[in-house]
Formats: structure tokens, C-alpha cells, sequence
């Protein structure tokens, strides 16, 4: 009997501290590493075939450098000022005529032959002398040019023809007498650009 209390007082014992212990052992909280969390494979969306650049707009092969003209049918090239507009070339490919944007200023430049418009440079000169109505106020001529200026509805032109194998060239520069400030000094430099490079190219 002694020895049965004994050892039930022995286990009461052990119990008791078995407890105790387990009480007081703090319970460690593990926070993962940031290298142990694992980075997401980022999202590739399929945004189908890329765009096709857009097609370059056909060259003006007419236009060899910004405000030069060239005329391959009767072989002239003339410069145009840097704020008029070209136009479309005739069908004909005879010539071509540059605008400013409000159409008060414009530069025609044009060949023709001479056995339609006259046989010598006399006629031919009489004959486009201005537009109609007009008043010339100024003439010159030479060997195988001459030029015409007047006023025709409150502008001023300017013409110079150019005589060559058999064609001519015709320049000519109109704008508003009250842009003379702006226009008088750049007409004759725009008119001794006219330049013959070639001959003529009858067509069949």
C-alpha cells in the first residue's frame, strides 16, 4: 500500500513540473525571408504583328530642291519663293504655277514654241505682254529675252520671256500693290533664275 502512494506521488510530481515547463516555453514565430518568397513571371501579352511603316508619299521629281522647279519638256529650271504652294504641273507638261495660301500672289512659269506664238521675239513679246486690261509701265528687251511690268486690278506683274531652239520660256510674277515693299525686291532674282539646261522635247 506504502508503495503504490509512493509512486503515485512520484508521477503527481512529474506531471507538475512537466507542465510548469511546457508553460513557460515561449513559442518562436518564423517570418519567411524575402528571398524565399517567390517572384511572379510577369504577364506577356500578345500584341499581334507590329504595324507596317506608312508608305512614303511618291517624290515630285519635278521639285529638285525646296523651291526649284524643273521642267524636263522644254528644259528649264526656275526658282519659286519658299511661301507660295506649287501647283500641279500642266497634263501637258508645259509648265507650272505656285500660289500663296490667300491666292494673292502667284509665279507662272511655262515654255511654248515659237512658231505658235510668233516667229521672231518682237512678236512673241507684243503678244504676251500682259494680261488683259493691263498697263505696262516698264520694257526691256535684248537678244533672246525681254521683260514687261505693269498693274492689272491693283497688282503688279512682272514678265520675262526667254527665247531658245526653236521654244521659249515665260516667268512671270503677280502680287498686290500693297506687298511692292515685300515683292519689288525679290522679282528680278526670281526671274534671272530661270535657267536653260536642255533642249526642247517636241511632243509626238
Amino acid at each position: 500500500m506504502m508503495n503504490r502512494l509512493s509512486i503515485s506521488v512520484v508521477a503527481l510530481a512529474l506531471a507538475a513540473s512537466c507542465a510548469a515547463a511546457c508553460s513557460k516555453k515561449k513559442v518562436e514565430t518564423v517570418s519567411p525571408s524575402p528571398s524565399s518568397i517567390a517572384t511572379p513571371a510577369p504577364i506577356t501579352v500578345d500584341a499581334g504583328p507590329a504595324d507596317e511603316p506608312a508608305t512614303a508619299a511618291e517624290e515630285d521629281d519635278t521639285i529638285l530642291t525646296p523651291g526649284q522647279y524643273k521642267n524636263s519638256r522644254f528644259g528649264f529650271m526656275v526658282d519659286f519663293l519658299p511661301e507660295l504652294v506649287p501647283g500641279r504641273e500642266a497634263d501637258n507638261g508645259d509648265g507650272r504655277s505656285f500660289t500663296s495660301r490667300d491666292g494673292s500672289v502667284e509665279e507662272r512659269v511655262w515654255g511654248g514654241w515659237l512658231e505658235s506664238w510668233g516667229p521672231t521675239l518682237n512678236k512673241l513679246c507684243t503678244s504676251l505682254e500682259g494680261p488683259p486690261k493691263s498697263k505696262v509701265t516698264y520694257r526691256s528687251k535684248g537678244k533672246d529675252w525681254c521683260v514687261t511690268s505693269g498693274r492689272v486690278d491693283n497688282k503688279i506683274f512682272y514678265r520675262k520671256i526667254i527665247v531658245s531652239r526653236g521654244a521659249f520660256v515665260s516667268f512671270e510674277l503677280t502680287y498686290p500693290e500693297s506687298a511692292r515693299a515685300t515683292y519689288d525686291a525679290k522679282v528680278g532674282p526670281l526671274a534671272n533664275s530661270v535657267t536653260l539646261y536642255g533642249p526642247p522635247t517636241p511632243v509626238p
